[in-house]
């Protein structure tokens, strides 16, 4: 598949379609393509799409496409360094990079800065004047400047044709200058613009031999490191060349380009500025002079140059998001991650880096500027070595999958993807508050946890957030209302209350998932503690028939069939076995008080009796066998022994003896008719 049929698979969605590269890697599409090449790809894709769009004059398209040319060329320049085999040829790369820059339109809506318009209202008004032609009183006030006349120390008349060659020579000296200057610039020019073949005839036409050969020896090595070729530079031939160059420019009377030439060739970066005027150009003459330096990593943006190129932007209009982009772009060249990405999330509005992110404040360009900040700081961990626990990256990433929870922008995959990529705990806050937020059944729910396990999120302990989120702090509030007891004031039965309602609802986000079924029994565990400390049997039974039976078979089946069971399973076991009891002691009761009364046909009598009696009977050895299995099991016992938990033993103290009590009731009261 090609870069352009993914494109058009996901709908020409930027998101969905960087999501899939970031995740997936540039192996399953056809062409040579880096991931930053791929991306930039796909970006200039989006940028053509929506050129042709009707709507395409509209304010945000048009603010897209600007921020669009801008994340171009930044991805483009992250593809010529995942393309350099080594510092020199990045540097190479980095100068093509620069003289593939273009100046792309910027539309009005950007451009247009209403602050600006009004401050300059203000000033006008406090000023209250206008500038008005000069008249004939304020004409030619200026001081007049005069050339000063040279004044030789022998006066004599004699001399006058020797005054007069000092001044010839001096002239011809300043024209030999210019003209020298003006060769110099028309050569910086095509080595600016990267004409290395117009360069070397300029060169050759124009310059002394020496010079020539000088140049010649210079680009030669240039195209090498163009081409890729491992060159192993001498130090000493590089220090004596370094020598020659830099005692020739001090001791030369050289005019800025002059000097810009030298310091190309010495690798001189301070000689090349004073011809700077942009910041494409600061940028440039930095990895023109890198590239013959001997610094181990000549590739790095030193910070000094990193200040000085974008204060070349003081130009640009307040809005223009060159600031922004030109921002990133000696970040990444500097390597300084931490401080991107601080200020990126931060997002000062004003001081130093005011112009820089004054575009984000734009709601069309925001989401743009998210996008790309949230999938750089993914390409900065994966292959520019950008530490994996920056807090300001993570919440980056976090701000920007947020995004894709809520329609127009609903994208499960994008959240999960860029959910897997951040710690731990922002993964499990954020991919929890998504999941509450999703209103629909248990089957779309499932979707949304298979697209988390996708992407190998912490499936359970999102589960459990989501849990703790669903009920918050429902199920402390107890509820009174009048409930049927049994004699011993046992609840057997009675209506939900609204907190029951609610566990029962918060405990379906753990049974989702298989992983999440051991919290969900803990959970069920606890609630069951707390109605039987009620005495509430009727909603400890209810916790506990919340737990399907093939959840628990398949609990049990995970642990080697049942030959070590974890206290949690025993736990519920054993209140499913004493719910069980209390549930069948009370049918027992109640049926015992149903013995059938005389009628004046003994015989029917007789029948009805001995029925009621059978089933009487039945009951009973079934009630006496659950009740010999509870006091014989481990019920709120911990490894054998009782459990030192204080409210755990209270309510060993409360059933154990009731069981006991009631054993005893039904044997009783059976003793002579059950033998029958």
């Amino acid at each position: 598949m090609s870069l352009k049929s993914l494109f058009k698979q996901n709908g020409h969605d930027l998101d969905r379609t960087l999501a899939n590269i970031l995740d997936h890697g540039t192996s399953q599409y056809s062409g040579d393509h880096t991931t930053a090449g791929a991306i930039a790809k796909i970006v200039m894709y989006r940028l053509n799409h929506i050129q042709n769009l009707p709507s395409a004059s509209t304010d945000s398209i048009q603010k897209e496409m600007a921020f669009l040319y801008g994340e171009y060329a930044t991805w483009s320049l992250l593809d010529r360094i995942q393309r350099s085999s080594g510092p020199l040829q990045q540097c190479s790369n980095l100068r093509d990079w620069i003289n593939s820059q273009h100046n792309h339109p910027i539309p009005d809506c950007i451009l247009k800065d209403t602050m600006e318009e009004e401050l300059d209202a203000e000033i006008q008004a406090m000023l209250n004047f206008s500038l008005k032609p000069p008249t004939a009183a304020t004409k030619n006030t200026a001081p007049m400047i005069h050339r000063k006349r040279i004044i030789c120390p022998d006066s004599d008349s004699d001399d006058s044709d020797d005054t007069y060659d000092v001044s010839q020579r001096r002239r011809t000296t300043q024209d030999d200058q210019f003209e020298l200057e003006k060769t110099n610039e028309a050569l910086y020019g095509y080595l600016r613009k990267n004409d290395l073949d117009g360069a070397m005839r300029f060169c050759t036409e124009n310059c002394e031999p020496w010079f020539d050969i000088v140049l010649k020896a210079y680009i030669e090595n240039f195209k090498k490191i163009q081409e890729g070729q491992v060159m192993a530079l001498d130090a000493e031939q590089q220090t004596l060349w370094r020598a020659t160059f830099a005692s020739r420019l001090k001791k030369g009377t050289f005019a800025p380009y002059g000097k810009a030439i030298y310091g190309l060739l010495l690798g001189d970066v301070d000689s090349i500025l004073p011809v700077c005027a942009t910041w494409d150009d600061v940028m440039w003459a930095y990895y023109s002079a890198r590239m013959q330096s001997t610094l181990e990593d000549p590739a790095r943006l030193d910070k000094k140059y990193q200040v000085i190129a974008n204060r070349k932007d003081a130009g640009l209009p307040r809005k223009h998001p060159g600031h922004f982009f030109h921002f990133v772009q000696t970040h990444l060249l500097s390597q300084d991650f931490a401080e991107l990405f601080q200020l990126a999330y931060k997002n000062p509005e004003d001081g130093l880096y005011a112009k820089t992110f004054i575009i984000r404040n734009d709601p069309d360009i925001r989401y743009q500027m998210d996008r790309f900040m949230a999938a750089l700081a993914v390409y900065a961990r994966r292959y520019l070595n950008a530490p994996s626990d920056d807090s300001n990256a993570d919440q980056l990433i976090r701000h920007y999958a947020k995004r894709n929870q809520y329609p127009p922008t609903f994208y499960p995959t994008i959240l999960a993807f860029y959910a897997s990529q951040i710690n731990e705990h922002s993964q499990v806050e954020l991919y929890a508050h998504f999941l509450i937020g999703f209103k629909n059944d248990d089957q779309e729910r499932k979707l949304l946890i298979g697209v988390a396990s996708q992407y190998n999120l912490h499936i359970k302990s999102i589960l459990r957030r989501t849990y703790d989120l669903a009920l918050g702090q429902k199920i402390s509030k107890a509820q009174t209302m009048d409930r049927h007891k049994d004699g011993n004031g046992f609840e057997i039965d009675g209506p939900l209350p609204d907190e029951a309602v609610d566990f029962l609802r918060a405990l379906e986000w753990l049974l989702l998932e298989e992983s999440a079924y051991g919290e969900a029994i803990k959970e069920v565990n606890r609630q069951v503690r707390k109605y039987l400390g009620e005495r509430k049997v009727y909603l400890a039974e209810t916790m506990v028939q919340a737990i399907p039976t093939d959840v628990l078979s398949l609990c049990v089946l995970h642990t080697h069939g049942g030959l070590v069971m974890p206290d949690y399973l025993e736990e519920i076991q054993d209140h499913a076995l004493l719910l069980e009891c209390w549930r069948l002691f009370s049918s027992w009761d109640a049926l015992q008080k149903e013995k059938p009364g005389t009628t004046p046909y003994e015989l029917d009598t007789l029948e009805c009796t001995q029925a009621w009696r059978g089933r009487l009977v039945e009951l009973t050895e079934t009630v006496e066998d659950r009740l010999l299995g509870f006091l014989n099991s481990a019920w709120l016992k911990v490894g054998g022994s009782v459990t030192k938990s204080p409210a755990d033993h209270a309510l060993r103290q409360l059933y154990i003896p009731e069981a006991v009590l009631r054993l005893h009731r039904i044997q009783y009261y059976t003793k002579d008719f059950c033998r029958v």
